[in-house]
Parts: C-alpha cells; structure tokens; sequence
C-alpha cells in the first residue's frame, strides 16, 4: 500500500509543479480499499495551456516520485463544468465520490 506520506509527497509535487485548483483522489486511495497492487489514480483541475495529453505529460513530468503506479487524469475548470452539466458519470463520480486532498484557496 501507499503510505499517506508519499501520496502528499506526490500532491506537494503536483502543486509546486503546476498549480492546480484542485487534486482529487478516486478509484481505491479515494473511494475504496486499496490493497498492496493498487494504484494511485489522481484527477487534477487545472488550467494548463495544451492539449489534454500534454497536460497528462507535464503532470507526471512534475511527479518524481517513481515506487509505484500513478494514473493521471486532467481537466481545465471549463472541462469539468461542461462534464457535469453534460451528467458525464465519471466527473460526476470523480467529483461526488473522491477524496480532495487539495484544493487551491481562491478557487
């Protein structure tokens, strides 16, 4: 399992590397029990300038912590409100059901 000492390490590290709004955890770490093969399946809001692979791209770029399996899923705020107005399940799952770890204080 992933001790809550790395997970922040890897928030921290998303923080510092591209100022999100907002990091939400989901799948097992957020809405789960994650056993000893899980995962880390983080979803962060951010406004990043790209196409949304590159976006993936410079999130994990800022990621240095290597031990285990991250999946990564980023979405502007523009994105994500379109999502959940469209009643997109995932989002919605994502949002209603995760667990934030960070959350940007002006947003």
């Amino acid at each position: 399992m992933i001790s809550k000492k790395r997970i922040k390490q890897v928030v921290d590290q998303i923080v510092e590397g591209c100022r999100p709004e907002k990091i939400i955890l989901f799948g097992s770490y957020g809405y789960g029990k994650p056993t000893k093969d899980s995962g880390l399946d983080i979803f962060v809001i951010a406004e990043i300038a790209a196409s949304s692979p590159e976006r993936i791209r410079i999130v994990r770029r800022a990621i240095k912590e290597r031990g285990f399996d991250i999946d990564v899923v980023v979405r502007t705020p523009q994105e994500v409100d379109r999502s959940l107005r469209g009643r997109d399940w995932f989002i919605q799952e994502v949002v209603e059901k995760g667990k934030v770890v960070y959350a940007r204080r002006d947003s």
